[in-house]
Order: structure tokens, then C-alpha cells, then sequence
């Protein structure tokens, strides 16, 4: 889990260098990546590290962070996605919203 994890976040940056997108929330968009893991997932960044952080876990044996996994996930979902939905909605609008129809947010 951990190593799928770790993959889908190296893809995921891979992919917004190649693209000159900064990865880093807050950071502006200038355009809207589409292509790469980005076909799969509208969040392949957060999907990777609620991926990597169980494993970590499991590889260590620290059931700690499997059973923090879940609080994790909603406070991305709540904190991170929801916001830049938002924001991606309000600049891009068609075009993000196309996407949106075309590429789950998480899977």
C-alpha cells in the first residue's frame, strides 16, 4: 500500500511539473491537468498519500496511523478538495466542470 501510494504522488508530481503546474495547495492554477494519473483521479496526490500513510503503518507495525487513516482522509476531503473544487470551479468554470463529469475526485 505504501509503494502504490508513493507511485501514484511521484505520477501525480511528474505530471504537474511537465505541465508547469505548481503542486502545492494554495498555490495558483494556471491550467487545469488532464492528462497522465490526472485521467484517473481528479486528486492523485491526496489519493496517494491516504494510500502511502496505512502502509507506512503496517510496514512499521504502527496501527496508529491505519486508524488515523480515516479522520485523515475526511479532513483532506473537508479541508482540501471542497475548497479547490471551489476555486477551479469559480476560475475554469466549463472546463472544470467537463472534467469533473469525466474523472472521479478520488478513484
Amino acid at each position: 500500500m505504501f509503494a502504490i501510494g508513493l507511485a501514484v504522488i511521484i505520477q501525480a508530481k511528474r505530471e504537474f511539473k511537465r505541465h508547469t503546474q505548481a503542486s502545492a495547495p494554495g498555490q495558483p492554477t494556471t491550467k487545469i491537468v488532464k492528462s497522465g494519473i490526472f485521467r484517473l483521479s481528479r486528486n492523485p496526490l491526496y489519493l496517494g498519500i491516504v494510500l502511502a500513510v496505512p502502509g507506512f503503518g503496517i510496514a512499521i507495525n504502527n496501527s496508529w496511523f491505519v486508524l488515523l487513516d480515516l479522520p485523515l482522509l475526511v479532513a483532506i476531503h473537508v479541508l482540501l478538495i471542497l475548497p479547490e473544487e471551489k476555486y477551479l470551479l469559480g476560475k475554469f468554470k466549463d472546463d472544470y466542470l467537463s472534467y469533473m463529469t469525466k474523472v472521479r475526485r478520488w478513484i
